[in-house]
């Protein structure tokens, strides 16, 4: 858990900027390996926390993390949300910021992407955790 913290410093380091300041910031290789690391580091940790039985959390954040890139998708449609939607874009999104590399999107648009990734990774935990607990009633 504590490398896991350690990537999202990095990443959220590395991407913060590019996350406040794009389109005027160009984004470099440096910004995409980070977010592929962070990206690596939750599969990682997503699979230790369904392994240890522990996700509850897990399903906490990765509901936030979908919530924040759907309220931060209508936000940048709605300067009303703005104040809601930009702490949670800040953690939530900016540490995927370096995919913005290849996608080249407003960070409205890109919140709305990494909300899909948040989805998928909430769906998976759901088919892992229902998979672990048809194999312990198999027992």
């Amino acid at each position: 858990m504590i490398i896991f913290i350690i990537i999202y410093v990095i990443a959220f380091a590395i991407n913060i900027i590019g996350a406040l300041w794009y389109p005027d910031y160009n984004l470099s290789q440096l910004n995409l390996i980070a977010s592929i690391v962070f990206t690596i580091g939750l599969g990682l940790i997503i699979i230790k926390l369904i392994y240890f039985d522990k996700t509850k959390w897990l399903f906490i954040l990765l509901h936030v993390g979908f919530l924040s890139g759907i309220l931060n998708y209508f936000a940048y449609r709605n300067l009303g949300l703005r104040g809601i939607a930009t702490p949670l874009y800040i953690f939530f999104i900016s540490p995927f910021f370096g995919f913005n590399y290849f996608f080249e999107v407003k960070f409205g648009m890109f919140s709305g992407m990494m909300s899909i990734i948040y989805l998928i990774a909430l769906l998976s935990v759901l088919l892992l955790n229902f998979i672990k607990n048809l194999k312990q009633k198999a027992l």
